[in-house]
């Protein structure tokens, strides 16, 4: 029936596999959960890890070389025995008691959907332990945007909402349509697989069955990794073309980018410092993601 596939980086994730395989064995389904290191180097967390060997139906793999979003989950999806793929982010939480229920049920349907998002949403539990999460770059994003939550809003846009962090698929439709293993860098493989999903004629879906994101690394990190995902994008621009708010605002002002390069090289390390900082402000944020994409040109 379902295949539960986890790929991991410096993380331990054996309380969210718990959880999963508890919700699992309580149901009586077939199921399996394997959890694949992609050449993690943390120790800590690849011993933590080692757990998840003694749970029933779950296989935990140590891979040495880091091969990138994209290879580790083909690779993850080649390992798997049933015929749906459900890959989950390993930093999620599940805080639902009927979330593999929900799948199960979708499964069980034989809904016409070859692939389902369930969404996420921004932890509450989080900001009761750390009221200073407001003053967190990636909390304030991430809570910017309900449709994350909101499989209403998703659904009028199927292929540009798509995130590995909570992805149900059928086993045969991956095979055909995998991940496009270009993809090493942070970003856009799954958006890419959602809008090669839907040119392929696959029916693709979004229902209310979310996880809760509640880890956020320090504004520099979010940052730094925010400037990966948009040399991503640079890289596959031609792929992404329709898809991307940014891509789409940064063609429309192609006349003046000359212009606006020559700005960021002036403004660049105030406008890194200001979202360095305690306050960080989203229109400051949005600013530098466009900026710094058009210095890529």
């Amino acid at each position: 029936m379902l295949s539960i596939l986890i790929p991991t980086y410096n993380h331990t994730c054996y309380q969210l596999v718990e959880s999963l395989h508890q919700q699992a064995e309580s149901l009586h389904i077939d199921y399996e959960i394997i959890v694949a290191e992609d050449g993690s180097r943390d120790q800590v967390s690849k011993v933590a890890n080692l757990k998840i060997r003694e749970l029933s139906h779950c296989r935990y793999i140590r891979r040495e070389e880091n091969v990138g979003r994209a290879r580790i989950r083909n690779f993850l999806a080649s390992q798997a025995k049933y015929d749906w793929l459900l890959f989950i982010d390993s930093d999620m939480i599940v805080r639902s008691n009927d979330y593999i229920k929900l799948y199960v049920g979708i499964i069980t349907a034989n809904d016409a959907s070859d692939c389902y998002y369930g969404g996420y949403r921004v932890g509450e539990e989080a900001l009761k332990i750390n009221p200073f999460l407001t003053q967190n770059l990636r909390y304030r994003y991430e809570t910017s945007y309900p449709v994350n939550s909101n499989a209403t809003l998703r659904n009028a846009n199927p292929a540009q909402y798509v995130h590995t962090s909570n992805l149900l698929v059928r086993k045969s439709v991956l095979q055909k349509c995998p991940f496009d293993e270009r993809f090493v860098r942070y970003g856009f493989e799954d958006v890419l697989l959602g809008i090669d999903l839907v040119r392929q004629g696959y029916e693709l879906s979004h229902v209310d069955n979310p996880l809760s994101f509640e880890m956020f690394e320090s504004n520099e990190a979010f940052l730094s990794k925010t400037e990966e995902a948009l040399r991503t994008l640079h890289d596959f621009q031609n792929e992404l073309e329709g898809f991307s708010p940014l891509l789409s605002f940064a063609e429309r002002i192609k006349v003046v980018e000359p212009l606006l390069r020559s700005l960021f090289q002036l403004i660049k390390t105030p406008l890194r410092n200001h979202l360095k900082g305690k306050t960080p402000s989203l229109l400051i944020f949005k600013v530098y993601k466009l900026l710094y994409f058009l210095a890529l040109n």
